[in-house]
């Protein structure tokens, strides 16, 4: 009985797991609901804490990678922007410093990933992998993060609700993007 009862959790689990990623493409992650409708993953609000990009060698970049790909290059200590055809932007100006002992003992699973999409079958590589043709990802938003988020992990990323900018740090500075739209 027990093991007919543990099929029949899993079966149900599947299903749930299915349809939710089948049909709901929005995710949140440390709030109850969706807050902007143009979000496929969004977080909290002012919770003084950022998203932490991947940190790896450029070298040793995915060769199947997309343009759009953001992670901290160990190597420059700078957080890069895979534009495509192996061209990247340098979003952080100067180089930081990378406490690599966060990440000793942190290894790939290889073929892992997580997606948020409505194709069943992605095939992009990534750990995780937003797909949407009108949703987009919304940042942890954060008012001055410079000043807010207590030691912060090199590759952290947020936008600043009170400048209006994209904020990064390397490790070492915080570099600010802002947009020609005012």
């Amino acid at each position: 009985m027990k093991m007919n009862i543990k099929w029949s959790i899993g079966i149900i689990s599947m299903l749930l797991l299915t349809s939710v990623s089948t049909y709901a493409q929005q995710v949140t992650i440390g709030k109850e609901s969706i807050e902007f409708k143009s979000s496929i993953l969004e977080f909290a609000d002012m919770q003084n804490k950022g998203m932490v990009l991947p940190v790896f060698a450029k070298d040793n970049l995915d060769k199947e990678s997309v343009a759009g790909t953001l992670f901290l290059d160990e190597t420059q200590k700078k957080v890069l922007l895979f534009l495509g055809e192996e061209k990247y932007m340098d979003l952080s100006v100067t180089p930081g410093e990378v406490n690599l002992e966060y990440y000793n003992g942190v290894q790939e699973i290889s073929g892992v990933q997580s997606s948020i999409s409505l194709e069943p079958n992605l095939t992009i590589p990534g750990v995780l992998v937003l797909q949407s043709d009108s949703k987009a990802l919304v940042l942890p938003r954060v008012e001055s993060p410079h000043l807010n988020i207590k030691n912060p992990t090199a590759g952290t990323i947020a936008y600043d609700t009170n400048s209006k900018m994209l904020c990064i740090y390397n490790g070492k500075d915080w570099s600010f993007w802002a947009s020609d739209v005012k």
